[in-house]
């Protein structure tokens, strides 16, 4: 059943099936095994995780099918096991890490609550909003010409680190909820007036978790991008770095993310770049291979 396929696949199928997994025994310890049938996220989550495994094994069986669409079937399931983690953590009472999580920031000396959570002025909130919404674009536009760009290493590389970044990032959500300093303490991150801050926050009210905060993938997912594109596209990585860097202060400004899921988040982006050369990686050259060749040796 695995023979062919993609490293990146049989990791991403692996972290669904044991997230699913772990959040159906929270779920089963603190409820009852009955509340697993009317979880609306772990459902979806279950699904989610039966249709990922259908496709995967329908890719890896019809090879002459679109690499395009077997990439971007990939990135779709990130973005809805992402939805459906967030229905699940919504469904769980406290406590949570929120107060462990500030007491890091102060120790920091960075208490975002005292910095951004007493007003900001109205051109900052802004600019903090659109800096927050670039993370879409970038990732989706990135992930699009890495993809077309029609070297099928380099396309491997990027997407099993990504992998791990997301693996490692929903793993932190599911062990370590907690709510963002927006959602702990108050509405008190003003965004009146400012469009673009008033849709970030409504993006994240209904699509997103307010207790998907450590590590932050939108720093974690930035940050392995513009690190592999240090080592394979520098004239990206440079055209990317100052709107990630405003990507990375508006999730604290908008009060989504505390200091140290920003840190955590670049610490999940070095891990990824370092991991990815130490799995082994399935081409189309390599499927007739007994073992697959690790991308370090190639």
């Amino acid at each position: 059943m695995l023979k062919n396929w993609k490293t990146a696949e049989a990791l991403t199928a692996l972290t669904l099936t044991v997230l699913a997994s772990l959040l159906a025994g929270r779920m089963a310890w603190q409820y009852g095994w009955t509340a697993i049938f009317e979880s609306r996220g772990l459902l979806s989550l279950a699904l989610l995780t039966l249709a990922y495994l259908m496709a995967v094994q329908f890719f890896a069986r019809h090879e002459q099918a679109s690499e395009f669409w077997r990439y971007w079937t990939y990135l779709g399931v990130i973005l809805l096991g992402y939805i459906s983690i967030g229905l699940v953590l919504r469904e769980f009472p406290q406590p949570s890490y929120e107060k462990e999580l500030r007491l890091f920031d102060q120790m920091l000396g960075a208490d975002v609550y005292r910095w951004a959570g007493q007003g900001l002025p109205r051109w900052l909130s802004e600019l903090f909003g659109l800096g927050y919404l670039f993370y879409f674009p970038y990732c989706l536009g990135r992930a699009f010409m890495i993809t077309t760009n029609g070297n099928e290493e380099q396309h491997e590389r990027f997407f099993l680190g990504l992998t791990i970044a997301y693996s490692i990032g929903f793993l932190g959500y599911v062990l370590f909820p907690a709510l963002g300093p927006r959602y702990a303490m108050g509405d008190s991150f003003m965004t009146d007036g400012s469009w673009l801050a008033t849709a970030a926050v409504a993006l994240v009210d209904r699509l997103g978790s307010p207790w998907a905060v450590m590590p932050s993938m939108h720093v974690g997912a930035t940050a392995y991008i513009l690190f592999f594109d240090w080592f394979n596209h520098k004239r990206w990585f440079w055209a990317g770095l100052v709107p990630a860097l405003l990507l990375w202060v508006a999730t604290m400004g908008l009060g989504f993310h505390y200091l140290v899921d920003v840190v955590t988040g670049l610490i999940v982006a070095w891990l990824s770049l370092t991991l990815t050369p130490l799995l082994p990686v399935w081409l189309p050259s390599a499927h007739q291979m007994e073992h697959p060749v690790p991308l370090d040796k190639r």
